[in-house]
């Protein structure tokens, strides 16, 4: 029975840990992402193009979002998403089948997780919202990111030896839920 919740904990804990990662590696490149979005003010494709090419009244597969285009916010969240994972896992395979909710029909299957940041990239090009110069640059903002936070603050913690009278509860004592206010 303690191995077993033992192993539960350290499971509980590795998922924890993953979470946590995922978490603060897509804010911390959310962050980056629009402040640099608002410094830079780059123009989206369809502006480009309607700008150089007058007259042709491109516009793209989709409304595109008010707000200016560099730094990607897909091309860099989901490879720190990602990357988050792959640090997790250490491997980089996966078997991933995904149905679509505005697309009837439409399924896309992964054998690697990079294959879903190609994915977004590719979507994001094709819509019409951002250059592939920019997602190349974005997923590369959003796997140093994520691959600092593994380095930095994911660490291993020092495992705590569990004796006979441990009870599996991580060195802590018990604590009576029920009567807190009368805790010292």
């Amino acid at each position: 029975m303690e191995t077993k919740r033992a192993a539960a904990s350290k499971q509980l804990l590795a998922h924890t840990r993953l979470f946590a990662a995922l978490n603060i590696a897509q804010a911390d490149t959310n962050i980056r992402t629009w402040r640099v979005k608002y410094r830079e003010h780059f123009w989206r494709p369809y502006t480009a193009i309607n700008f150089l090419y007058p007259g042709t009244n491109w516009t793209p597969v989709r409304q595109t979002p008010c707000h200016p285009e560099f730094y990607a916010g897909h091309g860099t969240v989901t490879p720190a998403a990602i990357t988050a994972i792959q640090n997790y896992r250490g491997s980089d395979t996966i078997d991933v089948t995904i149905t679509s909710t505005s697309l009837p029909g439409a399924t896309r299957y992964y054998t690697s997780l990079n294959q879903i940041i190609e994915g977004v990239n590719a979507a994001r090009i094709y819509t019409g919202f951002h250059y592939r110069s920019t997602l190349v640059r974005s997923n590369t903002l959003g796997i140093a990111v994520a691959n600092w936070v593994n380095d930095n603050m994911m660490t291993v913690l020092p495992e705590s030896p569990v004796g006979p009278d441990d009870n599996d509860n991580d060195g802590k004592e018990s604590y009576d839920l029920n009567n807190l206010e009368n805790e010292n």
